[in-house]
């Protein structure tokens, strides 16, 4: 059996050390939360939206994305070929929080509540909104999207002690991810249940959408702008100008032999085959009749419509005679050709 070649290469104690026993732990990181411009009073002092949310942030999730592909069937003989089109992302981020009980108390609920009402046309912090809200006739007036999709929102995932790893030569990398997320608000807040029995901690978990992220800190990669020279392998040549194509269809074909256009060659050929002469010249020239009537003192063509109307209202007020009728005489059997008696 032929082998491949390939040698397992040696691993040292300190190749462990570095990778395998040095994982990265879950609870090392921030999130940084973005404040509307609708929600701005709250961005002063202690409270605000920046350290409140920041510290109760118990739990969050580092998104994902995948590629949209279509199957590309038999270019080449029984292959079939996966082809990515379009990248998307979860679109939905799912962030836990402590709810505090003292100073500005149940501060997450409170924030996200009425982040939610603004974006639905609601305000109960007005008593003339919540007599509305209170009417069995209400009806929403959703707020536009630019006033309350927002961008800034932040996941930073780091360790502990933060140790910057030295550079190498192709990349630059140190000891967090930073996730930044474009036009986030938040769409649902989950049910919290309460209860009598062992106290625990109430959390508060919201659900974010975003139209896609940035992720900070990738590796420096060299990307080469698509040209027209770099010609993908999946996808036949069908340039008609190309002397290399073979499987150029009829179109094609003509576009190749007459650049200036089909239905001009057709034009252009007809024009040969008349000697430069027009429909109805070769017709008075076949038909020396064609297009004349009384006027002309002659009888009006019978081979055309026109002709035979115009001949019918001639007859009916006398002006030429009535057509002859015409007898048609069978030609004449041959002795050799003639039916047995």
């Amino acid at each position: 059996m032929a082998k491949l070649g390939v040698t397992p290469t040696h691993k040292t104690v300190d190749d462990l050390r570095k990778t395998i026993l040095s994982p990265s732990l879950v609870p090392y990181f921030e999130v940084q939360f973005p404040v509307p411009s609708f929600l701005s009073n709250l961005n002063s002092g202690s409270t605000s939206p920046y350290n409140y949310l920041t510290l109760l942030c118990t739990e969050a999730v580092l998104p994902g994305n995948n590629l949209i592909t279509f199957n590309v069937d038999n270019d080449y003989t029984g292959v079939t070929e996966k082809m990515p089109h379009r990248k998307v992302y979860d679109q939905n981020l799912s962030l836990t929080f402590y709810v505090n009980a003292e100073e500005d108390a149940y501060y997450p609920i409170r924030f996200f509540e009425s982040y939610i009402s603004y974006i639905a046309g609601e305000d109960p912090s007005d008593m003339v909104s919540l007599d509305k809200l209170r009417n069995q006739n209400y009806f929403y007036r959703m707020s536009y999207p630019d006033e309350y999709m927002i961008d800034g929102l932040l996941i930073k995932k780091f360790e502990k002690g933060g140790e910057f790893i030295a550079p190498t030569p192709d990349h630059e990398v140190d000891r967090e991810l930073t996730y930044e997320f474009i036009r986030t608000y938040p769409t649902a807040i989950n049910s919290m249940p309460i209860s009598y029995g062992d106290a625990e901690v109430l959390k508060c978990t919201v659900t974010y959408s975003y139209v896609r992220y940035v992720q900070h800190n990738t590796f420096k990669t060299s990307r080469v702008e698509p040209s027209l020279s770099n010609v993908v392998a999946s996808v036949p040549n069908t340039d008609p100008l190309d002397p290399e194509n073979n499987i150029l269809n009829k179109t094609q074909e003509r576009q190749a032999q007459h650049p200036n256009g089909f239905g001009n060659a057709l034009l252009k050929e007809n024009d040969l085959l008349r000697n430069g002469k027009t429909r109805s010249q070769i017709r008075r020239e076949q038909n020396p009749n064609f297009g004349r009537g009384l006027r002309d003192g002659i009888i009006s063509d019978p081979s055309t419509p026109r002709g035979q109307i115009m001949n019918r209202q001639a007859q009916s007020q006398g002006d030429i005679p009535p057509p002859k009728q015409i007898v048609l005489i069978p030609p004449a059997v041959p002795p050799e050709f003639s039916p047995p008696q």
